[in-house]
């Protein structure tokens, strides 16, 4: 069975009430709070004789384009916790806010339904921009969380936004053919993983439907704008201890399909 994406759980905390949970103890808190506009920044420590929550919280917020593009960047930024319960919308420090007393909330439930529980409870996340280029701009967001058990997960999230409109791109609006796009790709997944070029992927641990290589939607441009990096997180092709598997796809093999100009030396 694969493993449940790590922005679901995240994601059902926000269902839950903080403001009852806030009574719980701890013997040593570290807090530094920073919500300026320019950043959003959470990072506090809190233990006890059995475990420590930790929220680490570290997401640059975009100004300096049209309110639009801005708008759209931070959101992606933010998508992990951008969400809100029946109030309507939130800036997103607000939002920011509201996910850390939900996950502390969650935290506080736990100890109290199970007082030897002794694991530790974490997420962190952090974001940037990847490059601003006359058709695009490129960035990725990413995200750690431990709630108990085996291991924790990590989630990388990339994207790709329209530079004049702030929508997000897909394979698509990038490339002319997204056929070929995924032989490119499959040669260099298999040299990644040494596969043979005809090697079977479902015999060799791997989970693509029909068991053919594809492409998520997961893709940014790279910092210089002189490749497409592509990402399959944790659990979603291949088992856990594989974790994330990038692919950088050089734009020199994307010759005649490539629908946005090259440029070095982006912002």
């Amino acid at each position: 069975m694969k493993y449940a994406s790590p922005f679901l759980l995240l994601l059902a905390l926000l269902q839950l009430n903080a403001c009852s949970f806030f009574n719980g103890s701890s013997q040593d808190s570290v807090n530094s709070r920073s919500m300026d506009g320019d950043s959003i920044l959470i990072s506090e420590t809190i233990t006890d004789s059995l475990t420590q929550f930790r929220i680490d919280i570290r997401i640059p917020l975009v100004h300096s384009f049209e309110p639009a593009i801005n708008d759209s960047t931070n959101k992606q930024f933010t998508s992990p916790f951008a969400y809100t319960l029946e109030k309507g919308p939130l800036s997103y420090t607000a939002y920011a806010q509201a996910f850390r007393d939900s996950f502390y909330a969650e935290y506080r439930r736990i100890k109290q339904d199970f007082p030897e529980f002794g694991a530790s409870y974490e997420w962190s996340m952090s974001a940037e921009l990847l490059g601003v280029h006359p058709e695009y701009i490129s960035g990725v967001s990413s995200t750690y969380s431990y709630t108990g058990g085996a291991h924790g997960g990590r989630s990388t999230n990339y994207f790709v936004l329209d530079s004049k409109t702030g929508r997000k791109l897909t394979r698509m609006d990038v490339v002319s053919d997204t056929t070929q796009l995924n032989v490119v790709a499959e040669k260099l997944f298999r040299q990644k993983m040494e596969l043979a070029p005809n090697a079977d992927l479902s015999e060799n641990g791997f989970w693509f439907d029909g068991n053919r290589f594809y492409l998520n939607e997961n893709f940014a441009f790279s910092k210089g704008g002189n490749s497409l990096l592509f990402l399959f997180n944790e659990y979603e092709v291949t088992a856990y201890a594989a974790g994330q598997i990038e692919l950088e796809i050089p734009l020199s093999q994307l010759n005649g399909i490539l629908k946005i100009a090259k440029e070095t030396n982006l912002q």
